[in-house]
C-alpha cells in the first residue's frame, strides 16, 4: 500500500507559517517508502548518491542535483547498503506565493508555472531533477541554507524573509534550469569525452574515499599522465584532485561525527587518514571547528 504523508505531520501552522525546512542523513534501513504527499517538496542533495523512484520509473541521482516533487505524486528513494544520502529538504504549501507582493518580483508569473509543471526536459523523460555546476549548486545550497536559519531561529518578520528567499530559491532553478536547456539545444552541445571521464573520476572518488589515491595509476587507466590529469581536473571542477578528495572525506567524516560515537581518532582511519592529527588540522581549516567541536555543535541543534 503507497504512503500519503500529510502536511500537518511536518507543519504545524499551515496558515500563518506554511513550510518546513530539515537536512537529513538517509541510508537503506531508514529510507522512507514510495510515498506521496499534500504538499510541495524541494530536495537538494548534499551528498552521495541513490536511485530515485519518481511515478513508476527509477532515475539515478547525485551530489548537486535538485528535484522538486508536487502534491500526489508518488516517490522514494533506493540507497545501497553502506551508501548514504544527504539531503536539504525544504517542504512548502502553495499559499505561501499567494502575497499581493508576488507579482511585483515575479512579474512572469514563472514561479506560478514552475509549481505546476517542475523542470520539464523535452529531450528526456519526464524527472523534475536538474544536475547543477560546482557554481550553481554553491549558490543554491547558500540559499537553503540562509532558509533553514530563518526557520530554526524564527525571529522577527522570518516569515516574510523566507517568502522572499524561498522566491530566491525557486528564480535560480528556473534559470538555471532554462540556460541548461538552451545548452541542450545548441547542436554541438554534447558532454565530451573528457567531461564523461572527468565525471567517472569524480565518482570513483567519492565511492573509494577511504582508499589512498593514485593519481598516476588513475590516470594511466584513462590514457593520461599524471600531470596532465591534474590540469583537465583543475580547468573543469574549479578544484585539484587532492582538494576534492579533502572535500568528499570531510562531509564523510562529519556525517560519521554526527551519527555515531566513534572516536575522532577512528572517523580519521575511517575516511582515509592515518594521522589523526592531520585530519584534525585539515578538518578545523575546513569546518572553520575542530572535528569534537563540530559533533558537539550538531548533537545540541
Amino acid at each position: 500500500m503507497k504512503l500519503k504523508f500529510l502536511a500537518q505531520i511536518y507543519i504545524k501552522n499551515a496558515k500563518s507559517f506554511p513550510v518546513h525546512l530539515e537536512r537529513i542523513v538517509h541510508t537503506a534501513e531508514d529510507a522512507p517508502p514510495v510515498h506521496s504527499h499534500d504538499f510541495n517538496e524541494l530536495f537538494f542533495v548534499v551528498h552521495g548518491r541513490a536511485a530515485h523512484y519518481f511515478e513508476g520509473k527509477t532515475y539515478p541521482l547525485y551530489t548537486n542535483d535538485v528535484v522538486m516533487i508536487r502534491p500526489g505524486e508518488y516517490h522514494a528513494f533506493y540507497i545501497e547498503p553502506g551508501q548514504q544520502l544527504e539531503i536539504i529538504n525544504c517542504l512548502f504549501l502553495p499559499h505561501i506565493f499567494e502575497e499581493s507582493w508576488i507579482p511585483l518580483i515575479d512579474r512572469e508569473n514563472s514561479i506560478s508555472s514552475f509549481l505546476i509543471r517542475p523542470l520539464l526536459n523535452k529531450h528526456e523523460e519526464f524527472h523534475p531533477r536538474l544536475s547543477l555546476g560546482k557554481q550553481q549548486s554553491e549558490r543554491v545550497k547558500q540559499v537553503l541554507e540562509q532558509l533553514m536559519t530563518e526557520y530554526e531561529e524564527n525571529r522577527a518578520y522570518a516569515l516574510s524573509i523566507m517568502q522572499m528567499k524561498l522566491s530566491e530559491l525557486l528564480m535560480l532553478i528556473i534559470r538555471f534550469h532554462e540556460e541548461d536547456q538552451i545548452r541542450q539545444q545548441m547542436p554541438a552541445h554534447r558532454p565530451s569525452e573528457r567531461m564523461v571521464m572527468l565525471r567517472g573520476i569524480q565518482r570513483y572518488m567519492e565511492e573509494n574515499y577511504e582508499q589512498k589515491l593514485n593519481i598516476e595509476m588513475l590516470a594511466r587507466s584513462y590514457g593520461f599522465s599524471g600531470r596532465h590529469l591534474k590540469r583537465l581536473f583543475k580547468q573543469e571542477t574549479g578544484m585539484t584532485i587532492t582538494e576534492m578528495s579533502h572535500h568528499i572525506r570531510v562531509e564523510k567524516a562529519k556525517l560519521l561525527l554526527a551519527q555515531t560515537k566513534e572516536p575522532i581518532v577512528a572517523i580519521a582511519g575511517r575516511v582515509g587518514y592515518e594521522d589523526p592529527s592531520f585530519f584534525s588540522r585539515l578538518f578545523a581549516r575546513k569546518v572553520k571547528c575542530s572535528p569534537g567541536k563540530y559533533r558537539e555543535q550538531v548533537n545540541k541543534s
